[in-house]
């Protein structure tokens, strides 16, 4: 299969790879978008210590479930999903506390390859938590937006933000601009945005600030 290897900073090249086995508890999808976040974008272009080449990244994808091991039961081939990228084990310090986002064990499995390529495994403890099915009038490419926009209403929550609020976005990249659609969406009062880029600023506008 094809896939986008990245081999250091500013360097990615498009070869052939095998595609990933599918075991007893796995599921294989057929990636139809994968977004890029931020992360993507710093490691291209500087590096990460924690990412080593060779490696394809991408983590915000969707796309159809295009084979299931013989012992999954909770999903069918030729579903329409979203795969979150980790899942939390629900038994380490932080996820008995509700704090799954810090779970100790977050990143022990992940995706095989990332999502910059054509297919992807989902092991069990992902695909079990993390396989959302998506309905056939949402398109694949707004789908894999799914995990940054869950990252916004984390973000809101734990700010404790209520209707009738005012809010300040501080940035207005893509974040920033989910923030503020989702602020408004929310109920917020008055919704300020903060850029030095007059284009975000005029999106934040169009979109509520």
């Amino acid at each position: 299969m094809k896939a986008a290897v990245y081999h250091g900073p500013l360097n990615i090249k498009i070869e052939d790879i095998p595609e990933p086995s599918c075991g007893v508890n796995d599921v294989i999808v057929k990636v139809k978008a994968c977004a890029i976040c931020a992360t993507d974008v710093k490691t291209i272009l500087k590096g990460h210590k924690l990412i080593k080449p060779p490696t394809v990244l991408g983590h915000e994808i969707s796309g159809i479930v295009y084979k299931v091991g013989e012992n999954v039961d909770y999903i069918e081939e030729g579903s329409r999903v979203v795969v979150g990228p980790y899942a939390p084990c629900g038994y380490c310090y932080y996820c008995l506390k509700g704090k799954e986002t810090l779970c100790e064990n977050l990143f022990k499995q992940g995706l095989e390859p990332g999502g910059f390529a054509e297919y992807v495994k989902v092991p069990e403890a992902i695909a079990k938590k993390c396989l959302i099915k998506i309905s056939n009038n949402v398109s694949f490419e707004e789908a894999s937006l799914t995990e940054p926009l869950a990252c916004c209403i984390k973000g809101l929550r734990e700010a404790e933000f209520k209707p009738g609020d005012n809010i300040l976005v501080i940035g207005c990249g893509p974040i920033g601009l989910m923030h503020t659609l989702l602020s408004k969406c929310f109920g917020a009062r008055q919704i300020i945005a903060a850029d030095i880029d007059e284009k975000r600023l005029e999106y934040a506008s169009n979109f509520g600030a």
